[in-house]
C-alpha cells in the first residue's frame, strides 16, 4: 500500500472542532473522562452543554456499530447526546480494540484534558476519506483516526512514527458505513474476522455516567453478594472513598442481555435511587 497516501505534517490539529456538531463521542468520552479522572463535574457540565445537544426522551433505541440494538426504558433524565462505543475486532492474525464517536470527539476530549497540544499530528487520505494520527511522545503511542462525514473511528497502537500503512491494513479488513444515525462497522466477508461491541457509553445530565456491557463479553463479572430485584433485573449498589476523601456511589444493573454501570455525580441525590430502580436495558 506504499504510495496510497498523501501525508503532510500538520501545523495544527487536523480536525477543526465544530462545537455545534460534536455529539456522540464527545459527550460520552468526555463524561467518562470526568468520572474516572475526577475532573470537576460542575465546571465540566458547562463545557459539555456548550458542545453537545441534549436529547429529551425517557425511552430510546440505538443501533450499535456491530448491528445490535440497545434499548433503554424508564430513563429518568436527559441524555447529553448520542452514544459512544468501544469495539473489538478479532482477526486470524490477532485482535484490536477500536472506538467510535462523532467527528471531533477524540480531539475534544484530548483538548479538554490538556493533552492535545503535546501530540505530534499528521494527515493522510485513504480511499477518499481523511485520516489523522496523534502521536504521544510521553507514552510512545499513536492514535489513528478514520474521519467520516458524521462519525470517526479511532485505533491506538504502541510506537512512534508508525506508518499509516499499519492503519490501512486494519481498515482493509472492515467496512465502514457512516450515516447521521450512526457508524456501522463490519468485518469483510471471507476474512475470518469478527466485530463486536464491548461497551457503550453516555451520560445523563446532572446525574450520572452510563456504561453498558453485553453479558456475553468475557470481561463481565457481577458482585458475589445478593442484589436487589428490580424491574430492570438485579441491582447492586456500591460506595467508596476517593483518595481525596470524597464519597463515590455507583450502581450495577444486570439484565439477561446487558450489564449497566451508573456512576453518580452527586452521591447524595435522591434521583440516584429512582433511576437505578426504574431503568431497563436490553441489548439484542
Amino acid at each position: 500500500m506504499a504510495g496510497a497516501f498523501r501525508v503532510a505534517a500538520a501545523q495544527r490539529p487536523m480536525t477543526e472542532v465544530l462545537l455545534s456538531v460534536i455529539d456522540t463521542g464527545a459527550c460520552a468520552a468526555l463524561w467518562t473522562t470526568t468520572f474516572r479522572q475526577a475532573i470537576d463535574p460542575q465546571g465540566f457540565l458547562s463545557l459539555v452543554r456548550d458542545h453537545c445537544c441534549e436529547t429529551k426522551r425517557t425511552d430510546m433505541s440505538i443501533l450499535c456499530p456491530d448491528g445490535r440494538k440497545l434499548t433503554l426504558s424508564n430513563v429518568k433524565g436527559e441524555f447529553l447526546g448520542p452514544w459512544g462505543f468501544k469495539l473489538l475486532l478479532k482477526q486470524p492474525s490477532g485482535s484490536a480494540f477500536m472506538s467510535t464517536g462523532a467527528v471531533g470527539s477524540f480531539e475534544a476530549v484530548e483538548r479538554h484534558t490538556g493533552q492535545v497540544d503535546g501530540y505530534q499530528t499528521r494527515e493522510a487520505r485513504y480511499q477518499g476519506r481523511a485520516l489523522a494520527s496523534y502521536e504521544d511522545p510521553k507514552t510512545a503511542t499513536t492514535t489513528f483516526l478514520w474521519l467520516g462525514q458524521h462519525h470517526e473511528l479511532a485505533w491506538t497502537v504502541g510506537g512512534r512514527d508508525v506508518s499509516f500503512d499499519v492503519f490501512a491494513k486494519l481498515l482493509s479488513g472492515i467496512t465502514l458505513d457512516d450515516s447521521a444515525s450512526g457508524l456501522r462497522v463490519d468485518a469483510k466477508r471471507g476474512t475470518g474476522a469478527n466485530v463486536s461491541m464491548t461497551i457503550a457509553t453516555n451520560s445523563l445530565t446532572n446525574l450520572c455516567a452510563v456504561s453498558v456491557i453485553p453479558t456475553d463479553d468475557p470481561s463481565v463479572s457481577v458482585p458475589t453478594h445478593a442484589g436487589k430485584k428490580v424491574p430492570g433485573g438485579i441491582l447492586w449498589r456500591h460506595e467508596e472513598k476517593t483518595a481525596d476523601g470524597k464519597l463515590r456511589r455507583t450502581a450495577v444493573l444486570a439484565s439477561s442481555t446487558a450489564l449497566t454501570y451508573l456512576g453518580f455525580f452527586e452521591p447524595d441525590s435522591a434521583a440516584n435511587a429512582e433511576l437505578a430502580e426504574s431503568i431497563q436495558v436490553r441489548l439484542v
